[in-house]
Parts: C-alpha cells; sequence; structure tokens
C-alpha cells in the first residue's frame, strides 16, 4: 500500500457497549499490519489529538477512528462512514465539541469536528461506527449484540489497513449487517 495510515479506537474503557473503541484497538495491537499502519487507542481528548496528528511525521495520509456510536440504529449495527470537512458543525456546534471534550467526553463526533475544525485531519477520514445498547452502566464486557459485531468491524478494519486477504469485500457506505 505504501501510505501512513492511523487505525485508532475511541471510547471508554469500562463502560460495556462503549468499550468497542479502546477493546478492539488492543486486540489489534498484537497482530502484524502492513509497514506505515499505526494501529493505536485514542480514548483521549480531542486537542490532544490534534497535537498528536499535526505532530506526525510524515504526516497520516488516512485515518480511520472506530468506536461506539449512538445514531438510533439496531444495537449491533456497524456502519462504516467516510467522513468530510464539509460535515463540520458551526461555530457554535465546534465550541460545544470542544467544552465536551474537556468535561471528559469521548467521542467520534467530539475528535473528528475538532481536529476538523484545527485542519489537523487528512484529506481522507473513515469512521466505522457500532451502534451500542442503551444500557450505559460501568463494565467490562459487550452487550450479545456488540460482541456479534465486533468480528464484521474488525474484518473492516483489517480491508482497510490492506489485509486484503483476510479482509471482507468492500464495505458499503452506510449501514453494514
Amino acid at each position: 500500500m505504501g501510505s501512513h495510515i492511523l487505525i485508532a479506537g475511541v471510547g471508554y474503557t469500562y463502560l460495556h457497549d462503549w468499550s468497542v473503541g479502546p477493546k478492539v484497538a488492543a486486540q489489534l495491537m498484537g497482530r502484524d499490519f502492513p509497514p506505515g499502519v499505526v494501529i493505536a487507542d485514542w480514548s483521549f481528548g480531542p486537542l490532544d489529538a490534534v497535537w498528536h496528528l499535526k505532530e506526525e511525521k510524515p504526516p497520516f495520509d488516512r485515518v480511520v477512528f472506530f468506536g461506539s456510536q449512538d445514531r438510533g440504529k439496531t444495537p449491533g449495527t456497524v456502519t462504516r462512514h467516510v467522513w468530510s470537512k464539509a460535515e463540520l458543525p458551526d461555530v457554535d456546534g465546534i465550541q460545544g465539541a470542544i467544552g465536551e471534550s474537556i468535561s471528559g467526553v469521548i467521542s467520534l463526533d467530539n475528535l473528528v469536528f475538532v481536529c476538523g475544525a484545527f485542519d489537523a485531519l487528512p484529506a481522507e477520514v473513515i469512521l466505522f461506527e457500532v451502534e451500542p445498547t442503551p444500557d450505559q452502566s460501568f463494565g467490562d464486557g459487550f452487550s450479545p449484540e456488540v460482541e456479534a459485531a465486533i468480528p464484521v468491524l474488525v474484518r473492516y478494519i483489517e480491508e482497510e489497513a490492506g489485509l486484503e486477504e483476510t479482509a471482507a469485500p468492500a464495505a458499503p457506505q452506510g449501514q453494514v449487517q
């Protein structure tokens, strides 16, 4: 592939279905990926992410962020979304994302809104979202729906990383099941 790609999980460590990002990132870190592919847990504030992205040399050609995101879909649904800067909210929305981030909210939306507003993202940004169940209690493990979605998510991440021999066919834009 020859690209410099960041593939990073985003989420909370012990919040059941909201732990997809860091738990899957930890699972992937023990595997071999093509040169230039960086696997990481980015479950920290977007302002720190801006700094990390701007300091990366050479800069990333593409980023793939993944985690849980409530979009009102069926729990366990995996969605692939190609994000663009045109999706940035207005100034008040960006300020709201910064405020949430400072107060400790970790989300894919806040990450891309803040990083996008500070021109820290490369041209190609892919988001994989796993729909969580409504349970937001503390604890380890996933709901059965999200547990069943993890292999699907991993296959799509493998594809984005250039592991075609083990990956599923191209994930269509939007809902994937």
